[in-house]
């Protein structure tokens, strides 16, 4: 006598399977559907931009709070960059719009009007916070500025866009290597050099025994002599 095979599952406990499904589906795509009205917020600039001033927050909280109110010249720069590639994707006028005012400011605010380049910070009323000049504000638009052309093919883009090049050859050129100098070293207002120091028991270490290996590497009048590590 044959023993019938033993259920592994009765009706109620497969009915009460597709009801958690139900359940937990319906709890994710409730979360699915908040998540994606937060990221719309997002990018039609009610998160994030500063409605008062113009440009974007250097950080926000989850719910869209500002954590920091500071412009730096990176966070302008990675915000634009994103919404740049959602335009190409979305065909979004008003986000597009959004980018260009952020570069309205960096082109407007953080410039310097004496020496030339651009600063790297501003304070949330986009007065000067940092008028030091590296990457983000100069060459590290490059990430940013062809997408930007092809998005607008505007005149005055492809200007600024040349007026940065222009800038990083002529002033932030390692004469010797050839590579563009900026980060995570940088420049004062002036346009002097400031290399990256690091601890400055590391840097008497460094002086004294990596430096005499080495040749100098100068820009005439604007790298600091190997004393000025000590």
């Amino acid at each position: 006598m044959t023993k019938k095979p033993k259920k592994q599952f009765s009706s109620k406990k497969v009915l009460f399977v597709i009801l958690v499904f139900l359940v937990v589906g319906h709890a994710v795509a409730a979360g699915n559907a908040v998540d994606t009205t937060g990221k719309q917020k997002f990018m039609n600039g009610e998160f994030g931009r500063d409605l008062e001033y113009g440009g974007w927050f250097g950080s926000i909280s989850q719910t869209g709070e500002p954590k920091e109110t500071d412009k730096g010249a990176s966070s302008q720069l990675y915000s634009n960059v994103g919404l740049t590639q959602y335009y190409f994707v979305t065909g979004d006028e008003c986000t597009l719009s959004h980018v260009m005012k952020s570069v309205e400011i960096h082109k407007t605010y953080a410039h310097d009007e004496e020496f030339d380049g651009y600063y790297m910070k501003l304070n949330r009323d986009l007065s000067v916070s940092d008028s030091s000049k590296a990457k983000h504000s100069h060459y590290g638009q490059g990430s940013l500025m062809p997408n930007l052309i092809l998005a607008t093919q505007d005149s005055a883009v492809i200007s600024f866009s040349k007026h940065l090049a222009d800038l990083c050859i002529e002033r932030m050129i390692d004469p010797v290597n050839g590579w563009i100098l900026g980060y995570p070293n940088g420049f004062d207002r002036e346009w002097n050099y400031v290399p990256y120091l690091v601890d400055s028991d590391l840097r008497r270490l460094f002086a004294t025994s990596a430096l005499p290996c080495y040749p100098r590497r100068t820009i005439p009048g604007k790298l600091p002599k190997d004393r000025d590590l000590l």
